[in-house]
């Protein structure tokens, strides 16, 4: 009987899925519904990429080994989008509002830097009333190895003088490269552990710019999902309104074994574009796996929800037209009432929203994201 039941199932299941395979046009809707996810994604990334990071101009005029290293180590510094080119052109960018300040290392950097000098040693320029505090700040902090190893040297010269040491004492380039082989090697790799903060045992919440990136990547896939479903569901309602009904209706575990092969010939094409939808999106953030697989099981199970209401739309509607505009419609509702549905303080008056099979999907998927 088992084995009986099980037969039925497979054989309902692959013409389901000859069935799904011949409609050219459903073919070309999943592909195209994830190319579509696929530009998004990237296109999204990149916009996001591009807001958190600051443009800024660098000028270096002192032309010395020292001010090229520390140049450069501002140019690699990850906060920052540099543009290096003449004064003039800077300033102009800066007019247009193409940077956000602009840095100049100023002519005797390293001269002034070898007397143990603190002050003026850059000079900065930024637009009115789009000036960022921090920017001075890191920026200083990239010129905080060379000052502390220049008044390091200072001290120590004055040190081995006072102690009569004289020919012991070190060449400021030999004290140097001591520092930073120093730096290098494997016993001073250590890291602080320390806790300076007591948050009340709350952690941190990922930016909302981030956020909002999570809510509509999600959102569309969710969208997406629904939209395939009434897709991959119509050899099923062809099966269930069409000559093939009668003809299998003969079998012994009909009723059974129909619901549940045409079900499963509806979920893998869905299982597997939501697999392909999460791999992609876990490599473009680099999740690790168990992230990446915890949500494909919420993919999965979001899918399978949705198949679920579209077969029963489908087995109520005798007409395949009216169906899917049907559907099409609470795809459309489903997806609205997703974003908006976690959407906080825009629309407090509509919490009822966070209630949709969409909005929990996108819950969860954020939730997954966050935590990793």
């Amino acid at each position: 009987m088992q084995s009986r039941i099980l037969s039925e199932i497979h054989m309902i299941c692959a013409h389901a899925l000859r069935l799904l395979l011949k409609k050219k046009q459903t073919l070309l809707i999943f592909v195209l519904s994830f190319l579509f996810f696929f530009l998004l994604l990237f296109f999204l990334e990149e916009a996001k990429e591009e807001k958190s990071v600051v443009f800024i101009g660098v000028l270096d005029e002192d032309k010395t080994a020292l001010s090229e290293k520390l140049a450069e180590r501002i140019y690699h510094c990850e906060v920052f989008g540099v543009t290096m080119a003449p004064l003039d052109e800077l300033l102009a960018m800066l007019a247009e509002g193409k940077l956000t300040a602009v840095f100049v290392i100023k002519k005797g950097y390293a001269d002034a830097l070898a007397r143990g000098e603190e002050r003026r040693l850059i000079t900065m320029y930024e637009a009115e009333g789009k000036g960022i505090p921090l920017l001075a700040d890191i920026v200083a902090g990239e010129i905080m190895y060379d000052l502390c190893t220049s008044k390091g040297f200072i001290s120590y010269e004055k040190v081995m003088k006072q102690s009569g040491r004289e020919k012991e004492l070190l060449s400021k380039e030999a004290y140097a490269a001591y520092v930073t082989d120093f730096l290098t090697k494997e016993e001073f790799d250590f890291s602080f552990q320390a806790e300076y903060l007591d948050r009340g045992g709350k952690s941190g919440n990922i930016p909302k710019q981030t956020v909002i990136y999570m809510q509509v990547i999600f959102a569309v896939l969710s969208m997406l999902l629904g939209l395939l479903a009434v897709y991959a569901v119509i050899p099923y309602a062809d099966l269930c309104h069409g000559r093939a009904a009668k003809r299998m209706s003969v079998l012994p575990f009909y009723k059974a074994s129909f619901l549940v092969g045409s079900g499963i010939a509806a979920m893998l094409p869905m299982i597997l574009f939501g697999a392909a939808a999460v791999i992609l999106f876990a490599w473009k953030n680099e999740l690790p796996f168990f992230a990446g697989l915890q949500m494909f099981l919420y993919t999965k199970a979001y899918s399978s929800g949705i198949v679920i209401i579209t077969m029963l739309f489908a087995k109520l509607w005798k007409h395949a037209a009216g169906y899917q505009l049907f559907m099409l419609a609470l795809v459309v509702i489903f997806g609205m009432a997703g974003f908006f549905g976690i959407a906080g303080g825009l629309l407090p008056q509509m919490y009822w929203l966070g209630f949709s099979p969409n909005s929990v999907y996108i819950k969860a998927m954020i939730r997954c994201y966050s935590s990793n």
